[in-house]
Order: structure tokens, then C-alpha cells, then sequence
């Protein structure tokens, strides 16, 4: 799948990552690669598998690229937080977020996991530091064009 702007280009893939169902998303801004994400697609019964997903993509990313620069779990309410058992379902409602980062000399990664309205999303994206700002002008003149 292609999708073009004035500015900027998306260009989309199916794919796997560590073997889960993935959508594969690159951005171009004036024909340079700024951001390249994984966004899980496969689906889980059982909500606790989107936390294994994402812990066997910090593995990976933490053998490849080291310790994280920030690795944080943040909860929003109390509700499943003394019942290990649930935290899959405090994802997907939003009151469970994780989230880690590294960095490389050219690189930002971000590992994410959340949820809204009991579907959690799962997404690993790779930014260009030296292009960040292109990223930043293009999503400032989209927010413009809506307004």
C-alpha cells in the first residue's frame, strides 16, 4: 500500500517481526526515510500474550542495541494492579502502558504497548534523528490542514 501527500510518501508492507503479524509502515518526507514502525497486528485471546510479544521484543532489541535509555511501566489506575493475571486486560483498558526506548548515534527506537477500549496495540518505531525534524514539519502541517 502507497499513500502520497504533497510532502510526504507512506509506503506500507505486511510482515512478521520475531514471528508475530505485522504491518511494516515507512515515511518519506522530501524523499528521505524519517520513520520506519512495526505495528502488531496479530491477535491474542489471551491478553497477557501482548505483554510476553513485547517482552520478547525488549529482549531482542536490549541483546541488539543495550540497556534502554528509559524503560517504563506506567499504570494509570489500581484496579488489576495487585492481580498479575490481568495486567493483559489493563492494557488493552488503557490503564497499563509500556514503553522503552533506545537510542543509537542516528537512531530513536521506541517499543510501545497500550491499549484503548480493550485492544491493545503493540509497535516498535525506528526514527531518524538527523531527519526528525522533517517528521516534525510534516506533522505540523497536517495538524494545520485539519484545523
Amino acid at each position: 500500500m502507497k499513500v502520497e501527500e504533497e510532502d510526504h510518501e507512506s509506503v506500507g508492507y505486511y510482515s512478521k517481526i520475531l514471528g508475530l503479524e505485522s504491518g511494516l509502515m515507512y515515511l518519506f518526507v522530501d524523499d528521505q526515510l524519517v520513520r520506519a514502525a512495526y505495528v502488531v497486528t496479530e491477535k491474542h485471546t489471551n491478553k497477557n500474550e501482548y505483554i510476553e510479544n513485547y517482552n520478547d521484543l525488549k529482549k531482542s532489541l536490549t541483546e541488539k542495541y543495550g540497556k534502554p535509555s528509559s524503560d517504563d511501566t506506567l499504570w494509570k489506575g489500581e484496579l488489576y494492579k495487585d492481580t498479575p493475571s490481568q495486567w493483559g486486560m489493563a492494557v488493552a483498558t488503557g490503564e497499563l502502558h509500556y514503553q522503552a526506548v533506545w537510542e543509537t548515534e542516528d537512531t530513536e527506537i521506541l517499543l510501545d504497548l497500550h491499549g484503548d477500549n480493550f485492544e491493545p496495540a503493540l509497535s516498535l518505531v525506528y526514527d531518524s534523528k538527523e531527519l526528525q525534524h522533517l517528521s516534525e514539519q510534516q506533522k505540523d502541517q497536517e495538524l494545520k490542514k485539519n484545523l
